[in-house]
């Protein structure tokens, strides 16, 4: 929001950003849910 505020990145450029970003969570709990099952953590069942 600070970037697009000040019209340092276009409207196309924010939606890229945040694409990004969101994929990049998804992948970091994918990849701790894999880790979680894997020490048998029994709450993610």
């Amino acid at each position: 929001n600070l970037l697009d505020a000040r019209g340092a990145i276009s409207v196309t450029e924010r939606t890229g950003y945040i694409s990004r970003v969101r994929n990049i969570s998804r992948l970091c709990a994918e990849e701790y849910i894999k880790q979680r099952e894997k020490l048998g953590f029994p709450l993610i069942k």
